[in-house]
């Protein structure tokens, strides 16, 4: 698929795909003179790209925007961007959702679980991104074939991440058996029907579970479906240590868990503070 198609399957405007297409040819085009492809670049190589575009002092939201564009390139390359955790000097991230504990993730699983209005589907989508911390983006992937029920287990095909197995939950196994049942081994196992239909599905999922919190009177601060895995990745770095944490996460570089170690220092920090306001 080129990169065109790929971005009118994300909807973009016609103006939009425009000014991405001159990106790619211009990007490409810097990188065809140095005899380097772009999926075989390393930080260093798009550094010296930034830098060069920086010559010329752009607003920074020139700059932003180009960014911007290359994440979304190398999405469409299906590898990992290597300068994804890159910040323009003097540029403020805007604030992270906060890492949720344990037992919050528990919580939602288990009321979003119990209402007999949402769907199997819904259900056990929102259960692999709890539990597995899977990406959004990997769950129009996932096939029948990528489930042993019998050794409760799932295998995260490859996609910007690496690909992983990563144990069931007990709950999971019932609820997968049955959205599975008489279906072939390579039919999508969360029935995706497209682009638009993922966003719609996942702006859903998120007013539902936004919802059920309220219904059940549950103080938990949800942002966006990200932040379970941002979460998850967390509590794998507390329990099972960073390298198990970057396989189960499906990182290619161990520096992209660690950004997620650093949140998990924020949250125990808050947590400090919280306890002992005096210090």
């Amino acid at each position: 698929m080129s990169f065109k198609n790929y971005l009118q399957n994300l909807e973009f405007s016609p103006s939009t795909i425009k000014r991405y297409l001159s990106f790619e040819k211009a990007f490409n085009l810097y990188f065809q003179l140095k005899n380097k492809a772009p999926k075989d670049l390393d930080y260093n190589d798009l550094l010296s790209y930034i830098n060069d575009k920086q010559q010329s002092k752009p607003k920074r939201s020139t700059m932003v925007l180009l960014l911007g564009r290359i994440q979304q390139y190398y999405n469409y390359l299906g590898v990992e961007n290597p300068i994804q955790d890159f910040r323009l000097k003097g540029y403020e991230q805007p604030n992270k959702p906060p890492i949720l504990t344990a037992v919050q993730l528990k919580q939602i699983a288990v009321v979003y679980h119990q209402n007999k209005r949402l769907g199997l589907v819904s259900k056990v989508a929102l259960s692999l991104l709890i539990y597995q911390g899977l990406s959004t983006h990997e769950l129009p992937l996932l096939c029948v074939e990528h489930l042993d029920l019998q050794q409760g287990e799932i295998t995260i095909p490859s996609s910007r991440l690496e690909t992983r197995t990563i144990a069931l939950e007990a709950s999971q196994v019932l609820d997968l058996m049955q959205l599975t049942e008489g279906k072939g081994l390579e039919v999508s196992l969360l029935d995706y029907q497209g682009s638009k239909h993922l966003q719609n599905r996942h702006s859903h999922w998120k007013a539902q579970v936004k919802r059920e919190l309220k219904k059940h009177n549950l103080a938990i601060s949800f942002i966006n479906l990200q932040q379970f895995r941002n979460s998850r990745i967390a509590h794998w770095i507390k329990d099972l240590g960073i390298l198990h944490a970057q396989y189960l996460a499906g990182h290619h570089r161990l520096g992209a868990t660690q950004a997620y170690q650093a949140e998990d220092h924020e949250a125990l920090r808050a947590t400090f503070t919280q306890l002992h306001p005096f210090f």
